[in-house]
């Protein structure tokens, strides 16, 4: 129980303060020199420690406890001015003594200067007057001894404050740049094992992805396979019924029958290329195009379906088209036999116009439009806007009235963009469309320009 109220006592420089008074009342009253205000000084004194108290502490603010602390110590000071002077003025060497003691201990323990000077001022007052009214040599030369004392212990109070505080805000500095830094290398190792964790997770999707996207492409090349053997039997059976001497109605049978056997096969083709392109498969080359010539095959292709329909398949190239370019002639050939197909397709009649021209010319290479016009059902705003997406057609009655699947044209854009062009369409509804695309080809080693 002692040793808890010493702790408490001792705990800070105004309880120190107190217990010095405390133990100088004792001494003074021991050595025959008891007075009341002695007693009142060291009560004064105590008040800042009971505001220490956690009860008290809780309820006041920082104000109200710096208030408390300095307003009751200079009172305490008054007190003990009056007993110096009405009971030590003849007893220099007491007067000494309380004056040295009480002034040693606020500048030891009261951290603040301001507490400091409200302890020591009225001592101070007390001495130059006993210095004014009593001019005993002896008197005089203690205390200006006194003064002089003080002042010294002052300034040494101050300077070593200053050195505590810098010393205080440098640490407090470092203190802050340490936490600061350290705080910084926590964020960043953080930081580091999110973005690891993260870096982990789109490995591990990728993987899931290429996976998924290996066994689609199994999957499709797999099915593709096995529709196309038996398709590659029923076709060019039918091909043969059809060229024997057949009636009508059977030559209608037989014919539709091998125009649904076609477009299954396109529709095969269509769905594996656009799992290729999808996966990122699919992949250009460079040789050597003759495009008159590549033009002229598609029109031969298609031109027994045209025949078919009453349309008149017509090609043009023009003068300024290099006779020999080079690119990809495979994918050329599936953009335009897609856009001739759909030109045939969605036509009743009239003409369908293939064209090649040359729009840009450059000393390694040409920029060549490839178009196909018709004068079919054309189209309106809407699908215009969205006819290069994935399965999109005319209208809703188109794939049951025309047959496909929306894919041919999304996978002609790929194709295209793939060869690094572009592709668009003009259209109006009821009267036809034209869609074309403009594509850089090198041109042959004999006809580029130093």
């Amino acid at each position: 129980m002692f040793n808890r109220i010493l702790s408490f006592l001792l705990q800070t420089g105004a309880s120190k303060y107190f217990v010095t008074s405390f133990a100088l009342a004792i001494v003074t009253s021991a050595l025959g020199l008891f007075s009341v205000f002695v007693w009142i000084a060291v009560v004064l004194s105590f008040i800042p420690v009971l505001s220490k108290i956690a009860i008290i502490q809780n309820k006041l603010t920082y104000d109200q406890k710096v208030h408390i602390q300095e307003n009751f110590l200079l009172l305490s000071s008054l007190f003990w001015g009056f007993y110096m002077w009405s009971s030590l003025q003849h007893n220099m060497g007491y007067y000494s003594l309380v004056f040295v003691v009480l002034s040693t201990a606020a500048l030891l323990y009261l951290r603040s200067i301001k507490s400091v000077f409200y302890a020591i001022i009225p001592l101070l007052i007390i001495d130059v007057v006993l210095l004014i009214f009593f001019e005993n040599p002896t008197h005089i030369g203690l205390a200006i001894s006194i003064i002089v004392f003080m002042a010294l212990l002052i300034v040494f109070k101050y300077h070593k404050d200053k050195v505590e505080v810098k010393k205080e805000l440098e640490i407090s500095d470092s203190s802050k740049s340490q936490a600061g830094k350290l705080e910084l290398v926590a964020q960043v190792d953080q930081m580091k094992e999110a973005n690891q964790e993260l870096t982990n997770q789109i490995k591990q999707i990728e993987a899931e992805l290429s996976a998924a996207s290996m066994a689609k492409m199994e999957f499709l090349a797999t099915m593709s396979h096995e529709i196309r053997t038996p398709l590659n039997g029923i076709i060019p059976l039918l091909d043969i019924l059809l060229d024997s001497e057949l009636s009508d109605f059977q030559k209608d049978y037989l014919s539709t029958a091998h125009v649904s056997a076609i477009q299954m096969q396109k529709l095969i083709d269509d769905l594996l290329d656009y799992s290729k392109v999808e996966a990122g498969k699919l992949s250009v080359e460079v040789r050597g195009i003759k495009v008159l010539r590549l033009m002229d095959s598609i029109k031969s292709t298609y031109k027994k379906a045209a025949d078919n329909k009453n349309i008149s398949l017509v090609v043009k190239v023009n003068n300024n088209v290099s006779p020999l370019l080079r690119g990809d002639p495979t994918r050329i050939r599936q953009v335009l036999s897609n856009l001739i197909s759909n030109a045939i397709k969605f036509s009743s009649g009239g003409t369908v116009k293939m064209t090649a021209k040359k729009l840009k010319d450059f000393s390694d290479k040409e920029v060549i439009r490839f178009s196909v016009a018709d004068q079919g059902i054309g189209l309106d705003k809407e699908t215009i806007e969205n006819i290069f997406l994935p399965f999109t057609q005319e209208d809703g009655s188109s794939t049951r009235k025309f047959g496909g699947t929306g894919l041919g044209l999304a996978i002609s854009k790929k194709i295209v963009e793939l060869m690094h062009g572009t592709i668009g369409l003009k259209s109006e509804k009821g009267r036809g469309s034209t869609f074309f695309f403009d594509l850089p080809l090198l041109k042959s080693v004999g006809e580029r320009q130093s």
